[in-house]
């Protein structure tokens, strides 16, 4: 059964263009936060009220240093038209073979009106700056979703500061220690010197 990464593990990296037909890599987007999002086709009701949505967030996801990509199997010129009829000011790249969806484990069977058949389910990763998944939102309700990993966002910068800052109070102790320790040993040695010149005379 296929099934959505988790929390905690590396995001898998990827090249895809974008609406300009300009590809971009995942990993030039290191040190900074992604919402990486997954939908399943231009134009359709649930997935125009989530690009409008994060459209209208991205000045403030931006101001938290981060920056908002859309993925789905439209071509490029899809998303263009999409964009311009919309007036969306997100990057969205064109995954035409479903690879990178496949990656992230939201190409998965879906069923509508009786039928079983594979398709884009409709998920979102927030990646934090070391490219680490942060956070998985699996099988969403566009509505509302925006503001909430907007939420989210800010809950995970406080922390990651925070950890940040413990770490670099944890690297500031093990360079005392290891000056003190340094310091101790040379005291030591300097009187195992002094106490052999002692007994040479």
């Amino acid at each position: 059964m296929i099934q959505i990464l988790p929390a905690g593990q590396p995001a898998p990296q990827f090249v895809l263009a974008d609406a300009d037909e300009e590809q971009l890599r995942l990993k030039d987007l290191l040190g900074r936060w992604v919402v990486l999002y997954f939908y399943p086709r231009d134009n359709t009701p649930g997935c125009t009220l989530e690009a409008i949505d994060f459209s209208r967030l991205r000045e403030e996801f931006a101001a938290l240093d981060a920056v908002i990509v859309g993925v789905s199997k439209d071509s490029c010129q899809s998303h263009r038209k999409f964009a311009a009829r919309h007036g969306l000011s997100l990057v969205l790249l064109s995954d035409p073979d479903s690879a990178v969806q496949k990656s992230y484990g939201v190409w998965r069977p879906k069923k509508f009106m009786g039928r079983e058949f594979l398709g884009t389910v409709r998920s979102t990763f927030l990646i934090d700056p070391a490219g680490k998944i942060a956070r998985v939102w699996d099988n969403v309700r566009a509505a509302g979703h925006a503001d909430e990993v907007l939420a989210e966002l800010n809950r995970q910068r406080d922390q990651w500061k925070n950890s940040l800052k413990n770490n670099q109070i944890l690297e500031k102790c093990a360079v005392e220690l290891v000056r003190t320790v340094r310091k101790k040993q040379g005291i030591y040695q300097k009187a195992r010197l002094k106490k052999s010149n002692n007994s040479s005379d």
